[in-house]
């Protein structure tokens, strides 16, 4: 009997063991648990500021490419060129050179131009009544100043001449040389845009005497 007491005392210690042990493992197994659920949440913030790292430099990427390209649309490549060298549209802005005569000009860019539906009296190879006069009108108008130069039907005359409108800060250069009587109206098809305005002037120069119709008579 005493032999089978220690026995049982024996085989109970051994329970008390296996169950001490049984218990220590499961500590175990939820610390386990515990570090591998942190390192997941770890591993998937990193990813996440990862992907907003990457998602940020996209866009300030885009944004300087976006910046770069509008500059260029506002700089046109056009307003890099001389306004003087620019031939093309019916309205162009040039710089006066010098003056030919009361009709003629050239043009720092190298043209030459005919000032449309006027006529003045010739300084070249006949010194006609009050050429001199009206050459120097022209000069005080526009020699040395920015002029728009309009076109009206043809490009060029027979000299190959450019045949223009001149106006210089909103005023009518052709106009305003009849007007005053340093030139007569003279229109010839197909530029006669303003014909009629300069017969009228000229019809109201003559009434007045002005200029060459004073100086020169009919």
């Amino acid at each position: 009997m005493a032999a089978s007491g220690t026995e049982d005392r024996k085989e109970h210690g051994r329970k008390e063991e296996a169950g001490g042990c049984g218990g220590s493992g499961s500590a175990g197994y939820r610390s386990g648990a515990i570090i591998d659920l942190v390192d997941s949440a770890t591993e998937k913030k990193a990813r996440w500021i990862l992907s907003l790292m990457a998602i940020t430099a996209a866009a300030i990427l885009i944004y300087l490419f976006s910046a770069m390209r509008f500059d260029k649309l506002k700089t046109p490549e056009i307003l890099k060129i001389p306004k003087e060298k620019v031939l093309s549209g019916q309205d162009q802005v040039y710089k006066v050179e010098r003056v030919i005569d009361g009709d003629t000009l050239k043009l720092e860019s190298g043209q030459t131009v005919r000032l449309v539906g006027i006529d003045t009296p010739e300084i070249t190879g006949k010194d006609e009544c009050f050429g001199q006069e009206a050459a120097e009108k022209l000069k005080e108008l526009v020699e040395g100043a920015d002029v728009t130069l309009v076109k009206d039907i043809s490009e060029t005359d027979r000299y190959g001449r450019l045949l223009r409108y001149i106006k210089k800060d909103g005023e009518f250069i052709n106009l305003k040389m009849v007007e005053e009587g340093y030139a007569a109206a003279a229109t010839y098809p197909p530029d006669v845009k303003y014909s009629e305005s300069f017969v009228e002037a000229q019809r109201k120069a003559r009434e007045k005497n002005l200029g060459l119709w004073g100086a020169c008579g009919d």
